[in-house]
């Protein structure tokens, strides 16, 4: 399956593109959602090569790090990314060891978890640069909510308590 890392101007000029990268995208998500599905019958480390070997760190990343200048693309899309991981077990409560021995701890760099979460911290400092223009603070609270929320499930506490307190969000995390 590919998944097209189109930069925005050439999903701006070509509304087909903007739509076949969104329904790849789509369709590389429910892919992984079925995989996790399949979690009893097929063998998890081949699943878990599948999805954190592959998939995400082949496809799914370099398509979200396209449409990072285009923030109310980027963090809802990653957002149903960080969703499906979660519901499929390879992070957040439950996880365990998502990776097999062979592959790289979740806490090094070159780990597709760590750069996920590289890529939401990202996300977190562009909506913090946006926030300072003036009359975007609300949106950009809404989205810093959300980059939160994701780092929590993907149990980065320390990550969400800096982002909530740069926005001055009052949530429990």
């Amino acid at each position: 399956m590919k998944v097209p890392a189109w930069p925005p101007p050439v999903l701006a000029a070509c509304p087909f593109a903007a739509r076949f990268a969104a329904q790849r995208f789509g369709q590389a998500l429910r892919l992984i959602h079925n995989m996790g599905r399949l979690r009893e019958v097929v063998s998890q480390p081949l699943l878990d090569r599948l999805v954190l070997g592959s998939l995400l760190p082949n496809q799914l990343l370099p398509h979200l790090r396209a449409l990072t200048p285009s923030l109310h693309d980027a963090v809802p899309r990653t957002e149903r990314l960080v969703c499906v991981l979660c519901d499929g077990k390879w992070v957040g409560t439950g996880s365990g060891s998502a990776l097999p021995p062979s592959a790289e701890p979740r806490n090094s760099p070159r780990s597709p978890l760590s750069q996920l979460v590289a890529y939401v911290e990202t996300l977190g400092r562009s909506v913090e640069s946006r926030s300072r223009v003036e009359g975007q603070r609300e949106e950009c609270v809404v989205l810093a909510r959300k980059l939160k929320r994701m780092l929590v499930q993907m149990e980065e506490m320390d990550k969400a308590r800096g982002l909530a307190k740069v926005f001055g969000i009052k949530e429990a995390v």
